[in-house]
């Protein structure tokens, strides 16, 4: 554990010294390095002589903290803000620091002695990912960062998994669907709405409006496959034409299976994964020709 830690950087920001230092000294001890960031240094490095209101004073405290976190020389792995902070308002610095691509991943761990539930939920709307609660539990505060950092790695790889899948299908234009039968929604994936020439704004979430992408002749093949599926608990594999937005009419291989049974093996969950095979058929046709 300790070599897996030693490399792991924490960024604290409180105007509390000690808490700071409490934080930074108990991290440190189990191989953490941990920066400090104190908001009453960026409060008091603004002119006295400025027209500020108070919320003018804690929006500049705001992007001057952001400005100090984003030029850490190695981006930290959590953020530690300390609430109950006289001079910054913490759900708010939340909301910008999620608005900052390098920390829209980052857990946010807050530190405060409030205990107003408004002002938690608040907190973690506007982006905190944990509150522990001061004076802090040194313990406590030790097994919440080795979870938050543990989830957030876990979180990165399926983000990364999720994007080498969605760039395999880019290249080899493949789409997926999946189709929860008893809420009618249908969720599908990026290069399916490319493929389909899908405008999101205006398209309903359900399978018949994919089916209407489906020429008539071939739309009742398609629908009469998929009510087998949902009656034999079935898959199949089917050629078929869509009409699309981009492109015209192209040919799909397309291929359904059954995810999810209920307790009663009923089928409650469908996917699909639908190929583009226009150029395939293409060459199909010259052959035959």
């Amino acid at each position: 554990m300790q070599d897996d830690l030693n490399i792991t950087r924490i960024l604290i920001i409180d105007d509390d010294q000690s808490t700071r230092r409490q934080a930074r000294d108990e991290l440190s001890k189990h191989g953490y390095k941990a920066d400090e960031l104190d908001p009453i240094d960026q409060h008091d490095s603004i002119d006295e002589a400025d027209e500020f209101n108070e919320s003018d004073q804690i929006d500049e405290i705001d992007q001057r903290l952001i400005a100090a976190a984003s030029v850490q020389q190695i981006a930290p792995s959590l953020i530690l803000l300390g609430g109950n902070a006289s001079q910054a308002d913490v759900p708010s610095l939340c909301a910008k620091l999620r608005a900052q691509p390098q920390f829209r991943h980052i857990p946010i761990l807050v530190m405060s002695g409030v205990t107003n539930n408004e002002w938690i939920s608040q907190a973690f709307e506007d982006g905190a990912t944990d509150f522990i609660t001061k004076p802090l539990d040194p313990d406590l505060l030790v097994h919440r960062v080795r979870f938050l950092l543990r989830a957030a790695a876990e979180t990165g790889e399926l983000r990364s998994s999720q994007q080498r899948l969605a760039h395999a299908q880019q290249v080899t234009r493949i789409g997926d669907w999946e189709w929860d039968i008893n809420s009618q929604r249908l969720d599908i994936s990026a290069q399916l709405q490319k493929t389909f020439g899908i405008d999101l704004k205006s398209w309903h979430a359900d399978f018949d409006s994919l089916l209407k992408s489906v020429p008539e002749d071939d739309r009742a093949k398609l629908a009469a496959a998929v009510a087998r599926t949902i009656e034999t608990g079935q898959g199949f594999a089917l050629d078929h034409r869509i009409l699309t937005l981009n492109e015209g009419v192209l040919s799909v291989h397309h291929r359904v299976q059954v995810t999810l049974f209920d307790t009663d093996h009923q089928v409650k969950r469908l996917s699909g994964i639908v190929q583009d095979i226009t150029d395939r058929k293409h060459v199909e046709n010259r052959i035959r020709e």
